[in-house]
């Protein structure tokens, strides 16, 4: 045998055992840094929700609590309180559900845990299941997680597409659109010749969302399509300095629309929620809406019979949107003509810093917000439900009125879809005093109702909005602006 040889065959079982021993050292490290498994807890946690009064979700708490028992995880108490309250003396707990407004209060104040990425990743949760847009919009924060979505809600177009056909109208879409077809639709109805509906019930054009701070979502939503674009860093605030923008034409023009059909819709129609618009609309009290579909109970008197010719849109949008920097309108590429606004309701669920069950709270977390038990407990929360997961658009007749025939349902789950796809969109404010911000804009565009002048009311609501951001961490609102525009 020669020397060379000899040496080889002495090197390969070296070298094969130092292999071994490498991979073995490797597979232990992975070990040592992979999570463990999580174990099987049935400590009871308390969930912390904040709403208006302690009634507002006795049926999403009742259902919670079923499907923690039938898990054997323990009966989980609740404690309740208004966001105002909870900012001011946060209540003691380990989840929190909260309207998706209040993210950057909340966030600000170091109130809340980042959840561990294997969680999200985990198959209880299966983020891949979760729809684009809500999986990352509501739950980032300087790249790392803070909320899972319970059902985000954003605006749509119910309409009677039956009824347009019938007077020889479209479907609008775009803004200008909508206020001519709500004209028509007034002028028709004021002479008698409107088709296909009744004309002795109270009746509108349109129904909007115009009750207390919901005028606020309604202009920004209506704005949407007119301030945002690709690389646009600026909607709502100057990014630069955070002065506000509303004092400018798109602003104006689109409180100025929502004066004009404000006074088409009938007086019982002028101070709604969403959900009570959209219980209007299902009882053909107007042609268009401006809402989302609600489930409701099966026992309704509503649910009888079936509301043929109803379709599900998306908002109107703008041809045009407004360039900041020169003060001149463009023309919208096609692909951005509908921006939508999300996050306009709905629910975050997060876990609390002060949690002294932490992991526990955050496997929970995964459960309610996940794969099995997200569908029993967003169709219990009717209000703010909404199908967030790719599994519950295979059932989205579950996620509406049984009013509603197939095709709605069909038009409904469409919808859904494009809003979530969409590389384009803005979202409801999150930044610190969301709610402040937007109450100075209700009052004023009410004051516009009332006769005030859009001009004298824009600079009003951006003198008041600047003086609010005086007592706010402007560096961390220009980062909330950029997450939510999906910038990292």
């Amino acid at each position: 045998m020669t020397q060379p040889f000899r040496f080889l065959t002495l090197f390969f079982p070296i070298l094969a055992t130092a292999l071994l021993l490498g991979c073995e050292k490797s597979a232990e490290e992975q070990k040592a840094v992979k999570p463990a498994e999580p174990k099987t807890d049935n400590r009871p946690i308390t969930i912390v929700i904040l709403e208006k009064t302690e009634e507002d979700h006795l049926d999403l708490r009742s259902v919670i609590v079923r499907e923690f028992k039938a898990l054997d995880l323990g009966a989980p108490s609740f404690v309740s309180a208004t966001c105002d309250q909870f900012l001011q003396q946060p209540l003691e707990g380990d989840l929190v559900l909260y309207p998706p407004q209040l993210f950057g209060d909340l966030v600000y104040r170091d109130l809340l845990r980042p959840i561990p990425g294997y969680i999200v990743e985990s198959e209880p949760y299966r983020m891949s299941d979760v729809l684009r847009n809500q999986r990352r919009i509501f739950c980032m924060h300087r790249k790392e997680r803070y909320a899972t979505s319970l059902g985000v809600t954003s605006l749509m177009l119910l309409c009677r597409t039956d009824v347009l056909k019938a007077n020889g109208l479209e479907v609008p879409t775009t803004w200008n659109e909508y206020e001519s077809v709500c004209l028509k639709l007034a002028t028709a109805r004021k002479n008698g010749s409107l088709k296909g509906m009744s004309p002795d019930k109270t009746w509108s054009p349109t129904i909007e969302p115009l009750a207390s701070r919901w005028k606020a979502t309604t202009l920004l939503a209506r704005s949407a399509s007119s301030v945002r674009s690709r690389n646009r860093y600026s909607v709502c605030f100057d990014y630069s300095k955070w002065n506000s923008l509303i004092d400018t034409p798109p602003f104006q023009k689109s409180i100025q629309q929502m004066k004009t059909v404000h006074d088409l819709m009938d007086p019982k129609h002028r101070g709604m929620t969403p959900r009570e618009a959209e219980q209007a609309f299902r009882l053909q009290q107007s042609v268009l809406c401006l809402s989302w579909p609600h489930p409701v109970s099966e026992g309704s008197a509503l649910e009888k019979g079936k509301l043929e010719g109803a379709e599900a849109h998306l908002i109107p949008g703008s041809s045009s949107k407004f360039d900041f920097s020169s003060g001149k309108w463009n023309r919208s590429p096609a692909d951005e003509r509908q921006v939508q606004m999300i996050g306009v309701g709905g629910f975050c669920a997060s876990v609390l810093r002060s949690s002294p069950l932490s992991s526990v709270a955050t496997r929970r977390l995964a459960l309610i917000s996940g794969k099995e038990l997200s569908e029993p407990i967003g169709l219990a929360n009717p209000e703010s439900g909404f199908p967030y997961r790719a599994s519950h658009l295979n059932r989205s007749s579950e996620w509406v009125s049984r009013k509603y025939d197939a095709p709605f349902v069909e038009s409904f789950s469409k919808v859904i879809e494009k809003q979530f796809d969409a590389t384009t969109w803005i979202v409801r404010p999150r930044v610190q005093k969301a709610e402040q911000y937007e109450l100075a804009m209700a009052n004023e565009i009410e004051a516009v109702f009332q006769g005030k002048s859009t001009a004298e009311a824009t600079r009003e609501i951006s003198a008041r909005c600047n003086q609010i951001s005086e007592s706010v961490d402007i560096e961390f609102q220009k980062q909330v602006n950029l997450e939510s525009l999906g910038v990292k």
